[in-house]
């Protein structure tokens, strides 16, 4: 829809030039008392008009419908990020209530010599899944914010979602110690 916006609104530019130029025709005509010349530029003024005035209203037309279907798009890939973003939100709680009970137990239970190594990798291996979970929705949120750029006409402030999906990475990168 885009490109026949594009191309519609060309054929619309010219023919409002070669309206100038038969209007200028029609005039000469006119004033100059040459009956073919008014002739040809009162048909080609005519013509011309009706040309620039579909041409324009089909661009019009063409655009209103990519910025509507840029906006669906654009809603629908906001939508999937924001249940991600719940999601990952959620699961970063949950993980971080699951580490933190992991430490309480390990420090509880361990003699003098507490292995730490032992205990991260522990508690990372209890919260396997939910890690590569939060990491796949994160990858998926990447891609809703790509989408969201390709279809941002400027009614949304798209830096807004990229400002939260940043806090949303800093948190995610501080539970899991990278």
């Amino acid at each position: 829809m885009e490109a026949l916006g594009s191309f519609l609104l060309i054929i619309c530019i010219l023919a409002f030039i070669a309206l100038i130029g038969f209007l200028i025709a029609y005039l000469i005509g006119k004033f100059g008392k040459k009956a073919k010349a008014k002739r040809i530029g009162k048909i080609g003024s005519i013509v011309s008009v009706i040309l620039t005035v579909v041409c324009f209203l089909g661009a019009s037309f063409a655009q209103s419908s990519y910025e509507s279907q840029a906006n669906e798009q654009f809603r629908s890939a906001g939508n999937d990020f924001g249940e991600r973003y719940a999601n990952v939100c959620e699961r970063a709680r949950k993980i971080s209530n699951s580490e933190h009970d992991y430490w309480g137990d390990a420090i509880d239970g361990s003699s003098e010599n507490f292995n730490v190594d032992k205990a991260i990798d522990g508690a990372v291996a209890k919260n396997k899944t939910a890690l590569e979970s939060e990491k796949n929705d994160l990858e998926k949120m990447n891609q809703d914010l790509m989408i969201m750029k390709k279809n941002d006409t400027g009614d949304y402030k798209i830096s807004n979602w990229q400002i939260v999906k940043f806090k949303l990475n800093i948190l995610v990168d501080r539970k899991t110690h990278k």
